[in-house]
């Protein structure tokens, strides 16, 4: 049994994608989808997948192979947390640990910042950093903007790229 790869000619002779928007549409009708109707279905975390020649793939993988011509080196990320935007500048091709960076912040966080919350004991606000899935505590401080100041310190002095 061979595994052929979505190659991405094949993948231009099945769908169009406006990098503009991120849709992708078909340009054969398939089972049960009309020439021009958008393709893709939801998951569970908001990621619109697709199936081709018996396979299914995240679109926001395939727009970068559509555009690039090759598949990505490790994740994409969804540069505004959107994981239905799969307009072309909202994705890049990030390690994990990057991906891990730009996680959406928390809605509960009383500072509103990734890496900086409120310790109730100590009555100050902590800043930390997660590094290789393991947290590096930064300091306690008493105002939150110099927390936040610091946190972003550790992500320069580790090399963490941001958008």
């Amino acid at each position: 049994m061979t595994i052929k790869i979505l190659t991405q000619d094949r993948l231009k002779e099945l769908l169009q994608y406006d990098a503009d928007t991120g849709v992708f549409v078909y340009k054969i009708k398939r089972q049960r989808c009309k020439v021009g109707a958008v393709a893709g279905t939801r998951d569970n975390h908001n990621y619109l997948l697709c199936s081709i020649d018996g396979k299914v793939y995240k679109l926001h993988r395939l727009a970068w192979l559509y555009v690039y011509g090759h598949w990505p080196n490790d994740q994409i990320d969804h540069i505004d947390h959107n994981p239905s935007n799969n307009a072309i500048a909202n994705l890049r091709d990030v390690s994990c640990a990057q991906n891990q960076q730009n996680r959406a912040h928390k809605t509960k966080s009383a500072s509103g910042h990734l890496g900086v919350t409120w310790n109730k004991r100590d009555k100050r606000w902590q800043a930390y950093i997660e590094l290789k899935g393991k947290s590096i505590h930064i300091g306690n401080y008493t105002d939150v903007d110099v927390a936040i100041i610091a946190r972003r310190q550790a992500e320069l002095k580790y090399h963490l790229d941001r958008p």
